[in-house]
């Protein structure tokens, strides 16, 4: 009788756990990208706090686009919106930089045809 009750706590226990590790390596994941960012454009202060809220709201937008596997017309779109916001944040020297190192460290987000 007990093990009725064990079992399904047991599995229900490691779902949540598995949860919890999957949005703390999207934190890490988003911190480290955040970092190669901060460093190779050579963000002030308000730019690296504002072009860490967006990686905050569009990487998982887009991860969970490409686990759906969308068309790449919505995901084209997607990836639009990230890098108008990302423009709004940076200079057009850095925007550049920015679309050269983009490739190389989030290589998901590239423009699917």
């Amino acid at each position: 009788m007990k093990s009725r009750f064990i079992v399904p706590l047991i599995i229900l226990l490691f779902f949540s756990l598995n949860i919890q590790a999957q949005k703390f390596e999207s934190k890490k994941y988003i911190n480290k990208i955040h970092k190669k960012y901060e460093t190779e454009l050579k963000l002030d202060k308000k730019q690296s706090i504002a072009f860490k809220k967006v990686l905050k709201t569009y990487n998982p937008q887009i991860k969970k686009l490409i686990s759906n596997k969308v068309s790449s017309r919505d995901f084209n779109k997607k990836i639009k919106l990230h890098d108008l916001e990302i423009y709004k944040i940076l200079t057009a020297n850095q925007f550049t930089i920015y679309k050269k190192i983009k490739i190389e460290l989030e290589e998901y987000k590239k423009y699917i045809r």
